[in-house]
């Protein structure tokens, strides 16, 4: 859907700025997928969509993001590069998951 103004054409996908997905079951999920392709972005809620693994670069385009919430998911393992660009990031929920491992970033000083 898209939207039309005097002065320019505003995709509809470009503008959210919270997307809430509890309890909508996930195969899977990729950064080409909607909502984590949306620059605009400041709240993702993936509560209970039964996650088990995510790629390292799923949240990469999340620019903007200020919450994310992966509680009530099968997730194992977490990758710090999922972060990496989420530099707005403030709250991250990952309680009730089974994760036995986080993968750790270690800087020369």
């Amino acid at each position: 859907m898209q939207l039309r103004t005097d002065q320019q054409r505003v995709n509809m996908r470009d503008i959210f700025f919270t997307m809430d997905c509890t309890d909508v079951k996930l195969e899977g999920l990729n950064n080409d997928m909607h909502p984590v392709s949306s620059p605009t972005l400041l709240t993702l809620i993936l509560e209970n969509t039964g996650i088990k693994t995510l790629e390292s670069d799923v949240f990469s385009q999340l620019t903007k993001v200020t919450r994310l919430d992966l509680s009530r998911n099968q997730l194992q393992t977490l990758d710090y590069r999922l972060f990496i660009n989420l530099t707005e990031l403030r709250c991250l929920d990952i309680t009730n998951n089974r994760l036995i491992f986080l993968y750790s970033c270690v800087r020369a000083s």
